[in-house]
């Protein structure tokens, strides 16, 4: 078993993919790409893979990872373009890498590793102060009157 990680982007349409139908959406577009997934070993076998910080329904991510395992040394020479071919629209594999010593758990990366922004189209909203813009978008995203075309993405500034 060989564990490697997908950095991918929600985006378009693909935003109001429930979290569950995005693993079950990365499943079966990986069989049909014939990546070598590694399926559990109980009695209803599934293929394992977690995604980091999964978005809510109607937002999108630039930045998402998602971990899976392989039956296979190595990940797939052209695993990038056979997902992007199979991946409904809206969903966009980046780049596919090897975890070096099985890698950390996607909920247990380090967050000072991370800086999580928020953008709005159309500029920040009025309803927000400029001076914490992601503690109130963090804030308001759980009132009704949270907008629905927010995005997150997840930045590396190690």
């Amino acid at each position: 078993m060989f564990k490697a990680r997908m950095k991918f982007a929600k985006e378009g349409r693909a935003k109001y993919i429930s979290h569950l139908d995005l693993m079950h959406a990365m499943q079966r577009s990986m069989a049909r790409c014939q990546m070598p997934l590694w399926f559990t070993e109980g009695f209803n076998q599934h293929a394992y893979v977690s995604v980091a910080l999964p978005l809510s329904t109607g937002y999108s991510g630039e930045c998402e990872f998602l971990d899976f395992n392989i039956t296979a040394e190595a990940v797939p020479e052209n695993a990038v373009e056979a997902l992007n071919d199979v991946f409904p629209e809206g969903l966009r594999a980046i780049e596919i890498y090897p975890l070096a010593d099985g890698g950390m758990k996607v909920g247990s990366i380090e967050w000072s590793q991370y800086r999580i922004t928020w953008g709005f189209e159309g500029g920040t909203p009025k309803a927000l102060p400029m001076t914490c813009a992601i503690c109130s978008a963090v804030r308001w995203s759980k009132s009704l009157n949270a907008p629905r075309e927010a995005k997150r993405s997840s930045i590396c500034v190690s």
